[in-house]
């Protein structure tokens, strides 16, 4: 259900800032976006789309 070269460097990316570690309801930080992901790939969304669910934390950090 991934993107591809832009999720795995997003994946990357979470991983290196510690998503893994950060608590969120239903897991951890790197799961949730992970299943906003898949949930608006479920639903359609063009792979822009996906990629900025995704990695929409990155920005914070």
């Amino acid at each position: 259900m991934l993107l591809g070269e832009g999720a795995a460097n997003a994946v990357g990316l979470l991983r290196r800032l510690g998503a893994e570690r950060v608590d969120h309801p239903g897991g951890s930080l790197s799961a949730h976006l992970q299943r906003v992901q898949e949930a608006l790939a479920e639903w359609g969304a063009r792979p822009a789309l996906q990629l900025a669910g995704l990695s929409r934390v990155s920005v914070l950090c």
